[in-house]
């Protein structure tokens, strides 16, 4: 999901580190009295109830602008955040970069961010903490990017290829849900009931998930008839099979073809090719809960 949720939202979250690799993950955590610092009062008294499940609420679902101090990075971020949680000390968060700014831009205005980015002293851009401001972030960037089109950049959406047996029926609302969800979630999702097109060649389409170096992820959604389907190599699931096949031997720490556990037998074990008995993978046969979600799409960001 872009940032288009946010378009109404009147206030942002301002988060400045000095830790020049946080943004490169998912997760972070900020320190409890860096909270709220650079902020308005009225601001503050609206925010400033930590214990108020209704104010947390509302702080997590705020666009956030995600900055190195200067000099320790040359690009912020505009995204979002979640599963916001408060301890004695710190506060925690997942995150998710969306677009991607120039420091030098943010400077330029800091104005309209409502960002001190005076000269004289120690300015926000120079301490690491936690601001809330009265600013509508994504009307102002796109007020700013409508007159200079290098103010903002979308980052490439992380990119999924889902091998799977279309047959029976519980396996389709999976695919078509797990997809659902992780197109919300600005994943580009490539499977063939929506990617292949009239006239395609189909090996060739199948054997993108390796010749595509921009896929991240290959999602084998694996059930009984998959299992058959790949041992025997019959039909797409076969030849998906070959092409996989070499992506897995001999790469024993290989983090790209993840298998998705759907249908269990007698002994409750997966139905699974043989290529992949010994992979770790997510295990779906009760359901896609969010818990489940959250690991896969964490792993796909990362």
């Amino acid at each position: 999901m872009g940032l288009e949720r946010f378009g109404d939202k009147k206030y942002y979250n301002l988060l400045v580190t000095g830790d020049e690799e946080a943004w490169e993950g998912t997760t972070y955590k900020a320190e409890l009295n860096r909270f709220l610092e650079f902020t308005d009062m009225k601001v503050k008294s609206k925010f400033s109830n930590l214990e108020d499940d209704d104010v947390i609420k509302e702080i997590g679902e705020l666009p956030c602008l995600f900055l190195n101090e200067i000099g320790r990075g040359d690009f912020g971020y505009v995204g979002k955040m979640s599963h916001l949680k408060v301890r004695s000390k710190y506060i925690g968060f997942r995150f998710e970069k969306i677009k991607k700014i120039p420091i030098e831009n943010i400077k330029n205005i800091g104005f309209e961010l409502d960002i001190d980015v005076s000269k004289r002293g120690i300015t926000e851009l120079h301490r690491t903490h936690w601001a809330i401001k009265k600013v509508n972030l994504i009307e102002e960037l796109e007020e700013l990017d409508d007159m200079d089109n290098n103010i903002i950049t979308p980052l490439p959406k992380p990119k999924v290829f889902i091998s799977y047996s279309w047959e029976l029926d519980e396996t389709k609302d999976i695919v078509k849900n797990l997809v659902q969800r992780l197109e919300e979630d600005a994943v580009e999702v490539i499977y063939d009931k929506k990617s292949l097109k009239l006239g395609n060649d189909m090996t060739y389409f199948m054997e993108m998930l390796v010749r595509d170096e921009s896929i991240k992820k290959v999602l084998v959604i694996c059930d009984k008839s998959y299992q058959r389907k790949a041992n025997e190599r019959e039909g797409g699931v076969g030849t998906e099979s070959e092409i996989i096949i070499d992506e897995v031997y001999g790469k024993p720490l290989q983090n790209k073809i993840i298998p998705i556990f759907l249908e269990m037998d007698g002994n409750n074990k997966p139905y699974v090719p043989i290529y992949l008995k010994n992979s770790y993978g997510l295990d779906l046969s009760l359901g896609l809960n969010n818990e489940k979600y959250d690991l896969l799409i964490d792993d796909i960001i990362s």
